[in-house]
């Protein structure tokens, strides 16, 4: 059968490629080998009580262009932006806890440091400057050739100040904001590196506004995570798109360089005008195209593949079924605690941190790390 485009993975980029297509009016194809869709936003119901096994955050809900594009709260997705995104807990019960609100957020930094507070408030418009007129909009272009890139930032004051810390590394721009509280600069070093960032790699400073940015707009999908590619899914079907699940494609079948086609382990062959893979590099190249295709295509594709890595190390995580919401000896002091998203706990220096950081990637295990009670801000995910 012959289809305009299939795409092979049927995560959140491959449902929102199908749809996008659909949309547009082309046949086709989405082939997935789990037996749901939706990737990493996997939410598991167990005796009632609802929880995401991977994806929770929700950095960019308020800015994704899909979100409005396919009309996604109208297929049932629906986003939760909480008040109070974070606080980091010290261990002698106090607390410093940042807002969605940049004034609530100066007016609680008062509390420790009004110089500090003074000092956010700048910060904090620079990384939402930065995000709203480059960063985020970046997100959603296509690709542009580095120097062109390079060249293209160096024509407006924000994008030479993206250039300037994007050679420097989490630890290096935070040190050069200038806060004087520990708690406050470990906070931020946290919500910087929680994603993966090496606090010494250069090269990538540009995230650190960025995630600051986000972070502290984040969300969270009512009924759990899955609700937001179930909706998706939604979209694409209701225009035409053809699902395959529980069936894998063992290979891209290709003619004159092109791909043309895939092979799926129930036997089955379909033929498209174009072929969209959301799996990793290795096993796009490698193992479903093939490495001497990819040698005939250019020379150096299949080595530079067999270089890419996934990330060294991951966030250890654990889910609990609690018979009431847990409360903070911190929220004695500071009332907003409890009803923060995400409560950092385990270090009270940037060195604690740090120090956790290195141990996780020597593969030891430490007290620290954050956590959430999404049943806080949405009752359907609780027993």
């Amino acid at each position: 059968m012959q289809y305009d485009v299939i795409i092979v993975g049927a995560g959140p980029n491959g449902l929102t490629a199908a749809a996008y297509l659909a949309k547009a009016g082309a046949k086709v194809l989405l082939v997935e080998r789990r037996h749901e869709t939706g990737g990493g936003l996997v939410t598991e119901e167990f005796s009632g009580f609802r929880f995401n096994l991977h994806a929770t955050y929700m950095m960019m809900m308020d800015t994704t262009p899909a979100y409005y594009d396919l009309d996604l709260e109208t297929y049932g997705c629906k986003y939760v932006q909480p008040e109070v995104p974070v606080s980091l807990i010290t261990k002698d019960g106090k607390a410093v806890t940042l807002f969605r609100d940049v004034d609530k957020s100066v007016k609680s930094l008062q509390r420790i440091s009004a110089r500090d507070a003074t000092r956010f408030r700048e910060v904090w418009t620079e990384c939402k400057r930065l995000s709203d007129e480059c960063l985020v909009p970046a997100t959603y272009t296509s690709p542009v050739p580095p120097l062109d890139y390079i060249e293209m930032l160096n024509k407006s004051d924000v994008g030479k100040r993206i250039l300037d810390i994007s050679e420097k590394s989490p630890k290096e721009i935070i040190d050069d904001w200038g806060f004087e509280n520990e708690h406050l600069n470990t906070l931020l070093l946290h919500l910087a590196c929680m994603w993966g960032l090496d606090p010494d790699a250069t090269g990538v400073g540009y995230l650190v506004p960025l995630y600051l940015n986000r972070m502290l707009n984040v969300a969270l999908i009512k009924g759990g995570s899955h609700r937001l590619s179930s909706s998706i899914q939604k979209v694409a079907v209701a225009n035409g798109a053809q699902i395959i699940e529980n069936t894998e494609v063992i290979k891209i079948t290709t003619q004159g360089g092109r791909a043309c086609g895939v092979d799926l382990d129930d036997g089955s062959h379909f033929e498209g005008r174009a072929i969209i893979t959301s799996t990793d590099p290795p096993t796009t190249f490698l193992k479903l195209v093939g490495e001497d295709v990819c040698n005939k295509v250019s020379k150096n594709l299949a080595k530079m593949v067999k270089s890419w890595e996934w990330e060294s190390s991951s966030l250890f995580g654990i889910h609990l079924a609690l018979s009431e919401p847990p409360r903070y000896k911190a929220a004695e002091s500071d009332t907003f605690v409890d009803r923060a998203f995400i409560k950092i706990i385990g270090f009270d220096s940037r060195d604690e941190l740090l120090s956790h950081i290195k141990g996780v990637k020597e593969g030891k295990m430490s007290c620290g790390g954050h956590t959430s009670t999404m049943s806080d801000f949405d009752p359907q995910q609780a027993p």
